[in-house]
């Protein structure tokens, strides 16, 4: 009777964890959503305890699925009320911000090899900004992390504009938004490179304390 006991405990934590990934969450984040303890929320998971039923119920709403699923591992599913939709809606959010972020950089190429003035760079900015609003506001809907390539391309396009303005400043004293010679494009470099680096470790390491 204990080794059912104990049996039922780990699917219940296997349910969860597989639950919490799929949304993108930690430990933390669960254990907020739950108003628990990050070590509570490890307990769960680990089959060491179960949530109580107060949990039990807030946890399957929270991910969309009957208390039975949780508990008993039943394949009888609840369909969300909007948890689908808000994850849905959030990509689409994600999405959009690389998009914005794309377009911005893209005008400020076109714009100021047409004109060569300050005020082109200046409106692409603002269109990436938006790109930025668009990203975290997918963050508040979808209640979970952009894709690893999504926050990537996010990065690289939007700091890519700064690095090569504030090296063109360094060189002639005027804004650019691309490289206009070769030492222009090493000091960009210098400044672009090394700033994806970090951001490339920094992401890896949220992504890897995700999985934990």
């Amino acid at each position: 009777m204990e080794n059912n006991v104990v049996e039922n405990n780990m699917a219940l934590g296997e349910r969860l964890q597989a639950l919490r990934k799929s949304r993108g969450l930690s430990q933390e984040q669960l254990a907020e959503q739950a108003g628990v303890s990050r070590q509570a929320v490890s307990k769960w998971e680990l089959g060491e305890s179960v949530p109580e039923l107060g949990k039990v119920v807030a946890l399957s709403e929270f991910f969309g699925v009957t208390t039975d699923y949780l508990l008993k591992g039943s394949e009888t599913r609840a369909v969300p009320k909007s948890g689908w939709d808000r994850k849905g809606i959030g990509q689409v959010q994600y999405v959009v911000s690389a998009g914005l972020m794309a377009i911005g950089l893209l005008l400020a190429f076109g714009g100021w090899y047409d004109s060569q003035e300050d005020s082109v760079i200046w409106s692409s900015m603002i269109i990436q900004v938006a790109g930025v609003v668009w990203y975290f506001a997918g963050k508040i809907v979808s209640r979970q992390e952009a894709p690893f390539f999504i926050e990537m391309l996010d990065w690289a396009l939007g700091l890519f504009l700064p690095c090569a303005m504030a090296s063109s400043y360094f060189f002639g004293r005027h804004f650019a938004p691309y490289p206009l010679s070769m030492a222009h494009a090493a000091v960009q470099m210098l400044l672009y490179v090394p700033a994806l680096l970090v951001v490339y470790r920094r992401l890896k390491a949220s992504a890897s304390k995700q999985d934990a």
